[in-house]
């Protein structure tokens, strides 16, 4: 039987994985599942994260400076601390105003915390700042 010509696409599938203080620099992890990952202190620099699922990741203390395709929406899925390092295009001001948002939003929690914010005022604010899709305004 002839062989396809059509390439076959594979990706890392690292889910729940346990590659605290692995050297991963450079890696090409495009596509790759890296649910509920711990990377903990991980060295990520330079490493292509076009597409990857960091939904649960823990990347506290992990080095992702020169880290390539790497967007503010799949590091809001992630778990980082002050000691994870970002690469220079990621605002952390904006990360973290658009992690409060998911969790805002996903939670429901803002009746049993008492708080009185809307939740298209955050949408609002990170429109301005030119990172919310499709709020109600």
């Amino acid at each position: 039987m002839p062989k396809s010509k059509v390439a076959q696409t594979r990706t890392l599938d690292l889910h729940g994985a346990f590659v605290r203080r692995t050297d991963l620099s450079g890696a090409s992890l495009r596509g790759a599942n890296m649910t509920k990952v711990d990377a903990t202190n991980a060295d990520f620099r330079g490493a292509d994260f076009e597409g990857a699922l960091l939904d649960g990741a823990i990347l506290r203390g992990a080095d992702l400076t020169g880290a390539k395709n790497l967007t503010l929406e799949q590091l809001a899925h992630a778990i980082i601390d002050s000691q994870t390092a970002l690469p220079t295009y990621i605002d952390r001001d904006k990360l973290h105003l658009l992690t409060i948002e998911k969790q805002h939003l996903s939670s429901g929690l803002s009746g049993w915390l008492g708080i009185s914010m809307r939740p298209t005022a955050i949408g609002e604010a990170l429109g301005k700042m030119g990172l919310s899709k499709n709020h109600d305004r």
